[in-house]
């Protein structure tokens, strides 16, 4: 309903006048992401994926936590990983 209220009617579009930008800096995210650039690529729009987190940082790096539930990664450090020592990733901001 977006695109049609916004964009006009499919027919009418020219999916090559769409390009999408996804910054996603959780890293558990990554492959699903290329996924959506394969199926949008498919069907002639341009997505670009930045894996990649976009602040105010001043060091240009966050850290995600691998906590092992279904959210995955936080960037909160808990107790619980203070305690059993979850892997961190690093990534670009």
């Amino acid at each position: 309903k977006f695109f049609v209220a916004h964009f006009g009617p499919e027919v009418l579009r020219d999916n090559r006048d769409f390009c999408i930008f996804a910054f996603e800096p959780n890293p558990i995210h990554v492959a699903r992401h290329e996924e959506m650039r394969s199926a949008y690529s498919a069907m002639g729009w341009r997505y670009h994926f930045f894996p990649a987190g976009v602040g105010d940082k001043n060091d240009g790096k966050l850290t995600f936590y691998d906590i092992g539930d279904e959210l995955g990664f936080t960037t909160i450090l808990k107790r619980s990983c203070i305690e059993n020592k979850c892997p961190q990733h690093q990534v670009p901001v």
